[in-house]
């Protein structure tokens, strides 16, 4: 007997694919950690929210920790770019408010 070969057999015993926006979400987690900051870090938190909601609500779609991983880092990213300019803020403040002492003590002058 000849053994029929069906052409789509392979394509149906393929897995769950990743879905594309947990990639893209890691991706802009990771670049606003290196380089990028609040600028990647936003839309790393939203590619993010709609992959996991995409992926719950398809069984046939994987990148649920991806999609956790740019969520993390988009949010440390954001976190630390916060206390980076919380910390420029108090610092130039504090210089501005020196340099306006010592303009008000140095006017007594000679």
């Amino acid at each position: 007997m000849e053994q029929q070969v069906y052409p789509n057999v392979q394509a149906s015993r393929q897995g769950p694919q990743t879905n594309g926006m947990a990639i893209t979400a890691l991706v802009l987690g990771v670049l606003s950690l290196t380089s990028c900051g609040c600028f990647t870090a936003i839309p790393a938190i939203i590619c993010g929210n709609m992959a996991l909601g995409t992926i719950r609500g398809d069984a046939s779609q994987t990148g649920g920790g991806m999609a956790k991983a740019g969520i993390i880092c988009g949010f440390v990213s954001l976190g630390l770019t916060c206390l980076v300019l919380g910390i420029y803020v108090v610092f130039f403040g504090f210089m501005v408010a020196a340099g306006a002492a010592g303009a008000a003590g140095s006017s007594g002058g000679f």
